[in-house]
């Protein structure tokens, strides 16, 4: 299924998931999803076999990935999140999946990845981390000469009480922001793409634009910050 996916132009919709104290159910709506959208619009046409997952959370874009691509890691600092990703990848039978808890920038993810991964994707884990353009350079310099890094995260925003509610660190980013850090970290090719607001419909945090990062490892070294 990897080979003929690299190939596909179009988005997959696949059947969303929640947890609960149960466990992880199925439900039966299809919808288009951002995860999907990343992962073949920007992803597409490209010949990737290792995928590395940061703050992978419970593991709902495990679904998404872990059918196309090769091998994949998934990371999170949260045992208990991490938990339920293991039940998603148990249930769903993804043995091409890695699971680790650590914080991105740990010696053990690096050992893990080896000579890098081929794309490394961040689902709103700037906006978490007290100091993002750290975290930032630590993503890029898991990657492999060549990979592509592509980190979803907010647009800035003003909705305070939405922050708190979350224990955000920041309250999103402005894309030029972004794009200069990206630089700073060694990425070509930055740049920030807006996500649309139809993917976001009916999500706690829909009405919060989000946009998403992506650029290029180039061969030659890596600055770091």
């Amino acid at each position: 299924m990897a080979g003929a996916a690299r190939t596909h132009d179009h988005c997959l919709c696949v059947n969303l998931t929640r947890c609960t104290k149960n466990g992880i159910e199925k439900t039966h709506t299809k919808t288009p999803s951002v995860t999907n959208y990343q992962a073949f619009s920007i992803g597409k046409r490209c010949q990737i076999d290792r995928l590395f997952d940061a703050g992978t959370g419970d593991g709902a874009w495990l679904d998404a990935l872990a059918p196309i691509y090769d091998r994949v890691v998934a990371v999170d600092r949260s045992p208990q999140q991490l938990a339920r990703a293991a039940e998603r990848v148990a249930l769903r039978g993804y043995s091409n999946v890695t699971l680790l808890c650590a914080e991105v920038g740990d010696d053990a993810l690096a050992r893990e990845v080896g000579d890098g991964a081929d794309l490394v994707v961040a689902a709103r884990v700037l906006h978490h981390a007290a100091r993002p353009w750290v975290v930032l350079a630590a993503l890029v310099r898991l990657l492999c000469p060549g990979g592509r890094l592509v980190a979803v995260d907010y647009q800035r925003h003003a909705d305070e009480a939405f922050r708190e509610r979350q224990a955000d660190v920041w309250n999103g980013f402005e894309a030029e922001e972004l794009e200069q850090n990206a630089r700073a970290a060694g990425l070509r090719e930055a740049r920030v793409t807006r996500l649309p607001a139809a993917l976001l419909a009916g999500m706690s945090d829909g009405h919060i634009g989000w946009h998403a990062l992506s650029g290029v490892r180039p061969a030659t070294s890596v600055s770091s910050r």
